[in-house]
């Protein structure tokens, strides 16, 4: 988001966010304030619905990138990675959002 600010271009051409953490108090010590959708590049988005560590943390990454280019999966569980069938939704999402930057 540093270099997003400065207006310098990003060293990758996609992400990938797995249960992310609440970011406004280290993005407010950085300086930094984002605005919805600046993230201009492929995005995955996998988080649990019941994250009791970071419940609102998928929600406000997932916000900061462009809709259009943003993948979500949300799954049952909490602060971990997704179990059975979310788990092929989330490489799904991942594959989305390589397979957008590749092309």
């Amino acid at each position: 988001l540093q270099l997003w600010q400065q207006g310098k271009p990003l060293p990758f051409r996609f992400a990938v966010f797995f249960s992310t953490a609440s970011s406004g108090a280290e993005l407010a010590q950085l300086s930094l304030a984002p605005t919805p959708g600046c993230l201009k590049l492929p995005t995955a988005h996998i988080w649990g619905q019941n994250d009791l560590i970071a419940p609102t943390g998928g929600a406000n990454m997932a916000s900061l990138c462009d809709p259009s280019q943003a993948f979500v999966s949300v799954h049952e569980g909490g602060h971990e990675f997704p179990r059975q069938s979310k788990l092929t939704e989330a490489v799904h999402m991942m594959r989305r959002a390589i397979g957008r930057a590749s092309s």
